[in-house]
């Protein structure tokens, strides 16, 4: 499915699943998928996309992703730019040469963003979920919360499960946008 950061032959290689599981990890792909977009605030696989962005008076302005891979159409206030009236860097950072758009969704954009080909850390992040979640759903019903509660001399000890195992969130927090971009 289009944002799915690893593909279902891949995943089924590694965690050597069977043929009969494809539906249910197809589903698992898509939530982890949607889960690391959630968690690093921006798409991370490479999809179309067609944006309104308030003028604030400035030149510069941040598109919500990275990388850019195509630039369709960029217009303000319903005016369509040529490419030599602005740039825009790889990095998501739309710049205007002789523009200061001002105003409610001034500039219009149009592009492709994301990676055209996933990290291969990244992909492994998005196993490792699915991973988890295949086990969660073996074992508690695909429930997250508590996983265990002990009482020892009157002192009750609880652990709780995570919604993702940390490794892969931590992998998944170093794709979140820097602030000086």
């Amino acid at each position: 499915m289009v944002g799915d950061l690893v593909s279902w032959e891949k995943v089924k290689t590694i965690l050597n699943l069977d043929d009969n599981q494809k539906d249910t990890v197809e589903f698992l792909i898509s939530d982890a998928s949607t889960q690391a977009e959630k968690i690093a605030d921006r798409i991370l696989a490479s999809q179309d996309i067609d944006i309104t962005i308030d003028g604030t008076g400035g030149r510069e302005y941040l598109l919500p992703s990275f990388p850019v891979n195509k630039n369709y159409m960029i217009k303000v206030n319903d005016n369509e730019l040529q490419p030599n009236e602005y740039s825009v860097k790889k990095e998501g950072i739309l710049r205007f040469k002789n523009y200061k758009p001002e105003g409610w969704e001034a500039i219009s954009y149009k592009g492709n963003l994301g990676y055209e080909e996933i990290p291969e850390d990244l992909q492994r992040a998005i196993i490792e979920i699915i991973s988890a979640n295949l086990r969660r759903l073996t074992t508690s019903g695909g429930l997250v919360g508590i996983k265990s509660m002990s009482t020892n001399g009157g002192v009750t000890s609880t652990q709780y499960e995570m919604d993702i195992p940390l490794t892969a969130r931590q992998t998944i927090l170093r794709y979140v946008r820097e602030p000086n971009l």
